[in-house]
């Protein structure tokens, strides 16, 4: 059975959508069968796709083709749930729909304060499910040299939801990266910022595999 994987923060900027890339890339690095869902109006991940990479890619327009994913495309290993820039009725759908639910935040405390109401949608679903959710908070665009400050080390806390201990820097590779179709962080010469991804990757298949 596939395992669904969603990349959602109610807040535009964060990120979602190069993690969903390269997390997608990398298990498919690792011949996983992959295919990613681009749930934004602008279907950007879909244009960027290039048929060389390795996964596949699906749209989905509504909240109902979200509750179809697993019917659709349960032959994969992975379906990564790429959310859009605000949490909207797709959202809420993917978290009752996933294994695993992943929320980047920059080391920002405002954009802890944005995650609100996708806390809700996760409490809601694990108080009303027999199978619950597992959620991980994953700090991007961490800026080298710098932490996290007290007050966003202790609302992550308070949260209940554990944070992956890799935090994905804020590097010029991955921004250039993307300025080609069909590439990924795979595809430079950023040996440190490839190896951030695996090991974040390394710590999604362990969460996946020990619940």
């Amino acid at each position: 059975m596939a395992q669904i994987i969603s990349f959602l923060n109610g807040k535009g900027g964060v990120g979602k959508t190069t993690l969903a890339l390269n997390v997608a890339t990398a298990l498919g690095n690792k011949g996983y069968s992959v295919i990613a869902i681009d749930t934004d109006p602008q279907f950007s991940l879909s244009d960027f796709h290039h048929e060389t990479m390795p996964f596949d890619v699906a749209e989905a327009e509504s909240e109902k083709d979200i509750y179809k994913v697993r019917k659709n495309y349960n032959h994969h290993d992975f379906i990564i749930i790429d959310g859009a820039g605000s949490l909207n009725n797709i959202a809420a759908a993917a978290v009752f729909m996933s294994d695993l639910v992943i929320i980047p935040i920059t080391p920002s405390a405002l954009d802890f304060r944005a995650s609100g109401s996708l806390i809700d949608v996760i409490e809601a679903r694990n108080d009303t499910q027999p199978v619950k959710v597992i959620a991980r908070w994953v700090v991007n665009k961490a800026v080298s040299g710098t932490v996290m400050t007290d007050l966003l080390k202790q609302a992550i806390s308070d949260s209940g939801i554990e944070a992956f201990k890799t935090r994905i820097a804020q590097r010029q590779s991955y921004i250039r990266s993307l300025n080609n179709e069909g590439e990924t962080i795979y595809n430079s010469k950023d040996s440190l910022a490839k190896g951030e991804i695996d090991v974040l990757v390394k710590e999604i298949l362990g969460v996946l595999s020990h619940g």
